[in-house]
């Protein structure tokens, strides 16, 4: 489209003898482009460190999406359902600075390319994006392996300004590279799911993972976060360990952020914590990553 315009303003220039007329003519073509509203990619850029919550990072004994507990995380991962919701809500968050993603579940329900493209491009709108929850890759056969990268394919050109999050749970090898290396060309963020990493040796293991994802796509390493949290069963009848080991995790990897380049973390999931649960993690997310929870607009939430 930027080509188009400057065709037309060469066009335009040639016919325009009068100075006056060609600055009225460039400010009526140009001037939308260039202040035009920041997209979720652009904004992605201004965000260090990144902290991804699963679902809204409100307390289970509310249930209100208006009524944060947590104030550190900056990318929200929920369904596009108004169960998830509604549109004030989102336009509420999203005004105060916060990115949200719909969530996506490839093949869960859809089988063909076509049918998974527009079921995931249909949930770009609306939003900044979309998380891929998620990608087992070893488990993909070849086909539904192409047909995940041409899916991502085409939605990298219909939507180049919007975000494509993957949570990654895979066994990456040679019969797996070339999706991993489509990930790497088409997503902006993958999630490795580590969960229940308890310090250096554990963190050495995502290391691993990480190190073999890069082998088979080289530059994806920038692109990668580390996914920690538990499963609903454990957090709900254990909270008070649960909380303190994902505490322990936090502290960990805000020693570590600098020498392992992190770029935050993605939590699954708050939701699944009591109020004084969540606090203590959030407070250890923003003394460890230097998160300071205040919205873009300023805006105090819940301290």
């Amino acid at each position: 489209m930027l080509r188009k315009y400057c065709c037309d303003l060469s066009r335009l220039s040639r016919l325009a003898r009068n100075s006056n007329r060609l600055v009225a003519i460039l400010g009526i073509v140009v001037f939308p482009i260039v202040v035009g509203a920041s997209t979720g990619r652009e904004r992605l850029l201004d965000m260090q460190p990144l902290v991804v919550s699963y679902y809204w990072p409100i307390a289970r004994e509310n249930g209100n999406p208006m009524d944060f507990t947590m104030t550190s995380p900056n990318i929200i991962d929920v369904l596009s359902s108004d169960a998830h919701g509604s549109r004030e809500v989102r336009a509420y968050w999203r005004k105060r600075g916060k990115v949200l993603l719909n969530r996506v579940y490839p093949f869960r329900k859809y089988a063909t390319e076509e049918e998974v493209y527009e079921y995931f491009a249909t949930n770009m709108v609306g939003a900044d994006g979309i998380s891929i929850d998620e990608v087992v890759a070893h488990r993909l056969t070849s086909e539904r392996q192409r047909m995940l990268i041409s899916v991502l394919r085409r939605l990298r050109a219909a939507f180049p300004d919007q975000l494509i999050f993957v949570w990654d749970a895979s066994r990456w090898s040679a019969e797996t590279a070339l999706l991993a290396q489509g990930v790497r060309d088409y997503c902006d963020v993958v999630m490795l799911e580590v969960y229940r990493l308890q310090g250096p040796q554990d963190f050495r293991a995502f290391e691993r993972r990480r190190s073999i994802i890069e082998r088979y796509a080289p530059g994806i390493r920038t692109k990668t976060l580390i996914g920690i949290g538990d499963d609903k069963k454990t957090c709900m009848s254990t909270d008070k360990t649960c909380v303190q080991r994902l505490e322990a995790q936090v502290r960990f990897l805000g020693s570590v952020r600098q020498s392992a380049d992190l770029r935050g973390v993605a939590i699954y999931a708050p939701i699944y914590f009591t109020i004084d649960g969540q606090q203590v993690l959030d407070k250890a997310i923003r003394e460890a990553f230097g998160v300071n929870g205040a919205s873009r607009e300023g805006d105090s939430l819940r301290p």
